[in-house]
């Protein structure tokens, strides 16, 4: 992958918190430096969640565990492979969002 190519995906990726179907920025507003392994250097930053984030994260998980648990386990596991395949694929087939 040339390096303009490897940009552009990494520039496409979001960078925040994605809680209760919906992409947001850490509440502390804090960033975390990821780094490119190959090369040790810095790749992009991403939100770096709180506390309150993660119990934000709970709630909405919670918040939809009925539906989820509603859904027949074949579907379940078909959503689960289906989103495996996506993110071990091609990471720009799953910007949908």
């Amino acid at each position: 992958m040339s390096k303009e190519r490897e940009r552009t995906v990494v520039e496409a990726v979001p960078t925040g918190l994605f809680i209760g179907g919906k992409w947001r920025d850490a509440s502390g507003g804090g960033h975390l430096s990821v780094e490119d392994p190959s090369t040790g250097q810095p790749l992009c930053d991403v939100a770096d969640a709180t506390p309150d984030d993660a119990v934000a994260a709970l709630d909405a998980a919670v918040g939809v565990q009925e539906s989820w648990a509603a859904t027949p386990p074949r579907e379940r596991g078909e959503i689960l492979r289906r989103t495996f395949q996506l993110m071990t694929t091609a990471p720009t087939t799953w910007l949908c969002c």
